[in-house]
């Protein structure tokens, strides 16, 4: 009840006159309870942790996850069949109820991963009603070697910044070997975005799926990895084209080839912005043999006409 409130009073988190008392009393409930809630996302009840913020985002911004949602369409639109869609980082399934609510029909399998243990449950039960996904509770990373433990940075996600050390694997020894097509590949594992790239070479250069990752510089910074890993690991696959939309989902510009000293301003402006805090990116790659329309992407039409923003 108390979570579900909040949820519905969100908008006097913005207003002038109310925005610090509603914080105050956010803050203060995230301190006392820690328990699982249920709510609803995209129209299904969902089981989720206190404090995930994921309902808060979309209903605050409308374009919020926008690019995904325009890419499943597109793909869908090209290929004329259904989907494959590789989720890294499911957390506890939002990426799923969001396409599943406003691209109906177009995915055939999902594939998600999810190394939080405590997300991982929610992943499994939130999406028992679906057929036709796979579950992996690993972590991933560019080859098969321990790193970091995952460590909440906030309720709603987790980062490979841990003192412990977990065994890890790569994308491509999971799935390359499914005779599936995969046709699109989402990541957002908060600043291990490049070494799960780096482990996913094989399947880059065999299906040349559409990529969308999370690029945050100050989190790549925080891991200990390099932000310029995602660029150099799809350039040496093959990716020309770079559609970077802000993390609210706004499109932003395109990139044509891995413009080094590009890259390099915006992760410099990204780690020094005062003005936008913890400023980063969502981007869209795509191989010169995958036949979706750029423009049509950026300009997302279908995902900002899209039946459930949250």
């Amino acid at each position: 009840m108390v979570y579900n409130a909040f949820v519905a009073t969100e908008r006097l988190g913005r207003f002038r006159f109310t925005s610090k008392i509603w914080h105050a009393l956010w803050r203060k409930s995230c301190s006392l309870i820690h328990e699982g809630v249920a709510t609803k996302i995209h129209g299904r009840t969902a089981e989720v942790n206190y404090g995930f913020p994921y309902p808060f985002i979309a209903r605050q911004f409308s374009s919020f996850n926008n690019p995904l949602v325009e890419i499943v369409h597109q793909t869908f639109r090209v290929k004329k069949r259904k989907v494959t869609l590789i989720d890294v980082g499911s957390s506890v399934g939002d990426t799923v109820l969001l396409i599943e609510a406003n691209c109906s029909g177009m995915v055939e399998q999902y594939y998600c991963i999810e190394g939080d243990r405590e997300f991982y449950s929610y992943l499994t039960a939130n999406l028992a009603f679906r057929r036709g996904i796979e579950f992996f509770p690993v972590m991933l990373s560019s080859h098969d070697a321990p790193v970091p433990a995952l460590v909440r940075t906030h309720s709603g996600t987790a980062s490979a910044i841990g003192d412990e050390k977990i065994r890890a694997t790569t994308l491509d020894k999971i799935l390359f070997d499914k005779q599936r097509i995969i046709d699109i590949v989402k990541i957002d594992v908060d600043g291990f975005d490049g070494e799960v790239l780096k482990g996913s070479k094989n399947i880059l250069r065999r299906h040349k799926p559409a990529v969308i990752f999370e690029w945050h510089p100050l989190l790549c910074q925080r891991a200990e990895n390099n932000w310029k890993d995602h660029f150099t690991v799809l350039a040496q696959c093959g990716y020309t084209r770079f559609l970077f939309f802000t993390k609210f989902g706004e499109f932003n510009h395109i990139m044509i080839g891995y413009d080094k000293e590009s890259v390099e301003a915006l992760a410099d402006f990204s780690l020094a912005s005062k003005q936008y805090e913890d400023w980063h990116y969502d981007i869209v790659a795509l191989h010169p043999e995958n036949d979706v329309d750029a423009n049509s992407i950026a300009d997302c039409a279908y995902a900002k006409a899209k039946r459930s923003p949250y």
